[in-house]
């Protein structure tokens, strides 16, 4: 079912997570599905519905900064300064997670890709359910759908709710991993990654 971004429908679409249904949404880089991160059957449902290995975990979507903190343990110098300067937007950080965060988001069990997006229909969906388990809208491999109606004609079957709207960039996440104490490039997007290294430098 299509519904739009008004304060009625975000009940519903908070209604659907809660259940652990699929939903596809718009968000400041890609139409994205999400389920709720901490619900392992809905995460399990959607790593049917993509297709995806299991040794390619999902990552998590918060409502904001403090979120992270509470998801990861890290030491990592400089990335306070990278998430104030790059948060909310485009940037998906990989840290160790919190010995207390046992969510089934893939085969590794010791890290965790976080992003804060810079979308506030999906910030307020994440602050009423908690952080969103998330990945792009296609099956794996194939390219990502950019409309609404395309998404609900493919994933009619398996999505119960298509949020309208418009993509922010077109473009996916940058991915940074930081669990070793270093920072790694893990996926160049719509943050380049000179910037981050200038922004600790």
């Amino acid at each position: 079912m299509l519904v739009d971004q008004s304060q009625q429908s975000i009940y519903l679409v908070k209604k659907a997570l809660l259940a652990g249904e699929v939903i596809a949404l718009p968000t400041d880089t890609v139409y994205g599905f999400a389920v709720c991160a901490k619900d392992p059957l809905a995460v399990r449902r959607l790593f049917c519905i993509k297709q995806r290995p299991a040794d390619v975990n999902f990552q998590v979507l918060v409502s904001s900064l403090e979120s992270f903190y509470e998801l990861v343990k890290t030491d990592f110098v400089g990335i306070d300064k990278i998430l104030s300067q790059f948060w909310p937007g485009a940037l998906t950080v990989v840290a160790n997670r919190q010995s207390s965060i046992d969510w089934n988001l893939g085969t590794s069990k010791s890290t965790i890709g976080v992003r804060y997006p810079d979308n506030k229909f999906v910030q307020m969906l994440c602050g009423l359910v908690g952080p969103l388990c998330a990945t792009s809208a296609n099956l794996h491999g194939e390219p990502v759908l950019t409309s609404a109606s395309e998404i609900a004609e493919k994933f009619s079957g398996d999505v119960s709710l298509v949020i309208d709207g418009e993509p922010g960039l077109a473009q996916p996440s940058t991915v940074i991993d930081i669990s070793s104490g270093e920072i790694k490039l893990i996926r160049q997007g719509a943050i380049d990654f000179s910037e981050i290294m200038k922004c600790i430098q």
